[in-house]
């Protein structure tokens, strides 16, 4: 997600105590009022992730059909 994002509806999604983990270092600041963390909702974030990782997220992904079109074309959940 090192693209800048509108993270308020993804958090938004999130179950309480649910965690957003961003990978990757948008170009900008985030922007997000602190209220839509209310209810024990985490972000989280790493620079890089593993292979293993990787896989788990687009496992998870694709599962959940949370697939998002690319800057390289549309994806579908059987591409990920």
């Amino acid at each position: 997600m090192s693209a800048q994002h509108d993270l308020v509806p993804y958090v938004g999604k999130l179950r309480t105590g649910g965690t957003l983990c961003l990978v990757g270092i948008p170009p900008n600041k985030l922007d997000f009022h602190a209220f839509n963390i209310v209810g024990r909702k985490n972000i989280a974030g790493s620079l890089i992730g593993g292979i293993r990782e990787t896989q788990e997220m687009l496992d998870f992904c694709a599962q959940h059909g949370a697939c998002q079109p690319s800057s390289q074309g549309s994806v579908s959940p059987q591409d990920c």
